[in-house]
C-alpha cells in the first residue's frame, strides 16, 4: 500500500508536459507570439541540415526567396560547401536550436549567420543569411558610378519610392493610379498617367516628384570609393550607389511603354542610405534609365524597383 501511494505521489507531481524551453523563454514568445516548443522543433531542423550539409533541405526551410543573403537558383546550383564557408557551419551547429525570439529582427543562429521569421505561431522561413560565398552575377567591367557628360551622378538622382509606401501611395493617389503597390514596384507602366513634363525637383523638396535631372548635387561630398561602389555624405548621412549592370535599351519599351522620351542608357543599380538608427543602412535595388527631355534635358527615370537582391538577380538572369 506505502508502495502504491508513493507512485501515485510521484505520478500526480510530475508535470503533464515538461516544456523542452525555459521560462524565459516562453515569457518572451508571449511577447512575440510564437509558439516556443515549434520555434525549437524548426530551428533544430535548420541546425540538422546545415550539419549534414543537406542543401535541399534547407532550401526547403525557405518559404519564397532570402530578403537577404544567396537566390535559390544559387543555392541550387552548387554543393553546400561552395557556398558557404566552414565559419557559416561551424558557427550554426555551436550555436544549436533555440526557442527564443531576438527581437523585432526576427530569430537568429550563429550568432546572426542567419536569421528567421515567423509567419505564424506555430509556422517559420529562414529569411536571412548574412554569411556565403557571393554569387558572381554581375559584370566585372561595370562602371565605378553613373558618368553622364563627364560628372559623377550623386545617389539623389536614384528616386526611391519603394523604400517609402507612405509616398509612393501619396504620389499615386495624386495622379489617380489606384494600384499604389503595382506603382511602388512598376514606376515605368505608369508613364501614361504621369506626364513627363512634371516640374523636376530639387533633392529636400521632392515628395510629389519622379523624375530628376541627371546632374550631380553639389550638396553631397564624394567619399573614396568601395570597390564598385561610390560613397557620398552629406552633413553625417551617408548615401552610396552601385552600378550593378548596364541592361538592353530594348527593355526601356518593355519597362515604360507609353514613355516617348529617348532612351540613352539602362542599368541595374543598388542604392543604399544610412539611417543612422539601428535598422541600419536601407537598401534599394532599381532599374533606372537615362532619357532625353525636351524642356530639362538628361533626366534619370527609375523604372522598375525590386524587394531584395535576389529578385534583382532573378530578373537580370531572365534578360541575359
Amino acid at each position: 500500500m506505502r508502495l502504491l501511494l508513493t507512485l501515485l505521489f510521484v505520478l500526480t507531481t510530475i508535470p503533464a508536459h515538461a516544456s523542452i524551453c525555459s521560462q524565459d523563454a516562453i515569457e518572451n514568445s508571449k511577447f512575440w507570439n510564437v509558439n516556443p516548443e515549434a520555434l525549437h522543433t524548426y530551428t533544430q531542423t535548420v541546425v540538422n541540415a546545415v550539419q549534414d550539409r543537406d542543401m535541399k533541405k534547407l532550401i526547403s526551410l525557405i518559404d519564397g526567396e532570402l530578403t537577404y543573403g544567396p537566390r535559390k537558383h544559387y543555392l541550387q546550383s552548387k554543393p553546400f560547401d561552395e557556398i558557404f564557408p566552414p565559419s557559416f557551419r561551424d558557427e550554426i551547429i555551436a550555436y544549436g536550436p533555440t526557442c527564443y525570439v531576438h527581437s523585432w529582427r526576427g530569430i537568429t543562429l550563429g550568432n546572426g549567420k542567419l536569421w528567421i521569421q515567423s509567419i505564424t505561431p506555430d509556422t517559420f522561413t529562414i529569411s536571412s543569411i548574412t554569411d556565403w560565398n557571393k554569387e558572381n552575377i554581375y559584370p566585372q567591367d561595370r562602371p565605378v558610378g553613373w558618368t553622364v557628360e563627364g560628372k559623377l551622378l550623386t545617389p539623389d538622382v536614384f528616386i526611391r519610392y519603394s523604400m517609402n509606401p507612405p509616398e509612393a501611395k501619396k504620389f499615386a493617389a495624386q495622379h489617380y493610379i489606384t494600384n499604389s503597390d503595382d506603382f511602388s514596384s512598376n514606376p515605368g507602366k505608369y508613364f501614361h498617367k504621369i506626364a513627363v513634363d512634371t516640374s523636376i525637383p530639387t533633392w529636400m523638396n521632392d515628395h510629389d516628384m519622379l523624375l530628376r535631372k541627371a546632374v550631380p548635387n553639389k550638396s553631397f561630398v564624394q567619399e573614396s570609393p568601395e570597390g564598385k561602389t561610390v560613397v557620398f555624405k552629406i552633413g553625417n548621412l551617408r548615401f552610396d550607389y552601385e552600378v550593378l549592370a548596364p541592361l538592353p535599351l530594348r527593355l526601356c519599351k518593355r519597362l515604360a511603354p507609353n514613355l516617348t522620351l529617348p532612351c540613352r542608357t539602362l542599368a541595374l543599380i543598388r542604392v543604399g542610405e544610412e539611417t543612422g538608427g539601428t535598422i541600419g543602412t536601407i537598401t534599394q535595388f532599381g532599374i533606372y534609365g537615362l532619357f532625353d527631355h525636351a524642356t530639362y534635358g538628361k533626366i534619370i527615370v527609375p523604372l522598375k524597383f525590386f524587394a531584395t537582391e535576389s529578385a534583382a538577380q532573378n530578373y537580370l538572369s531572365s534578360v541575359q
